[in-house]
């Protein structure tokens, strides 16, 4: 579920009409997840991913920066769908725990292969020399110790796609509004914020549906457990993908996450 289309003002009117009850609360730096949390988080469920024609690794959509102000230090959990937009999203919020959910498979394996070399890498810069050839046994080694077994699989997609995404880094390092940096990757404090999240393993991907039985639900379940709020919610243009007769369903799943709306 990326940018299948030019929808911003939609979603991010969705944001903003969720996070505005929200923008006095304030977030901190979190600590690593102890073993039990963790094994709530990662026992979420995936569901069968669907047979896209095109991997949107990359947003379309330009004006996040819009919604600044209101999704400022709202802090809780945040959910989102799409790619890498999420991070400056959430680093804005100061979310404490992100959830990314995704139809597309290659999609949440970048997500992946982020939490892996994030925490390598200590500023943007850092990240696009993980973008070149020379960094190839750096990014294996890092992938391995963070994936295990599911490793080789994010090589590949790393490999196909890292020239594309560090093409697309690159340019995300570049935006500002009104002279201030706008992205996670131009603005180091929205950067390190994200970065502090993957070492604490606070980032949570997972192939799902929105209108799906499993994955939305698993995740609730888990935020719920952990005493987690949802405070913010990003869809993208995922409304183009709605169908009538699944929107009864996915609103009584919506509900079932923790949030004060």
């Amino acid at each position: 579920m990326g940018e299948r289309g030019w929808s911003i003002g939609w979603s991010l009117g969705f944001v903003a009409s969720l996070s505005l009850l929200f923008e006095h609360a304030h977030a901190s730096a979190q600590p690593v997840l102890g073993a039990h949390q963790q094994q709530l988080l990662q026992a979420t469920a995936e569901e069968k991913p669907y047979n896209v024609r095109i991997h949107f690794l990359r947003s379309n959509e330009r004006r996040h920066d819009l919604f600044f102000s209101t999704l400022s230090r709202i802090g809780g959990g945040y959910l989102g769908v799409g790619a890498d937009q999420n991070y400056t999203l959430a680093a804005v919020a100061q979310a404490e725990l992100l959830f990314l959910v995704d139809i597309d498979a290659e999609v949440i394996r970048w997500h992946r292969v982020y939490a892996a070399l994030i925490p390598y890498a200590e500023s943007p810069d850092a990240l696009l020399k993980l973008m070149t050839l020379r960094a190839d046994a750096t990014v294996q080694r890092a992938l391995t110790e963070r994936w295990g077994a599911e490793a080789p699989e994010l090589l590949r997609s790393y490999r196909t796609y890292r020239f594309m995404i560090g093409a697309h880094l690159t340019r995300e390092k570049q935006v500002s509004r009104n002279g201030k940096a706008a992205t996670w990757m131009s603005d180091p404090v929205l950067y390190g914020r994200i970065r502090e999240l993957m070492i604490s393993r606070r980032v949570i991907a997972r192939v799902g549906d929105l209108h799906g039985e499993r994955t939305l639900v698993g995740l609730g379940q888990a935020a719920r457990a952990l005493n987690v709020t949802m405070r913010t919610i990003y869809l993208s243009n995922v409304e183009q993908w709605f169908h009538m007769v699944y929107r009864d369903r996915w609103i009584i799943t919506d509900i079932d996450l923790p949030s004060q709306i």
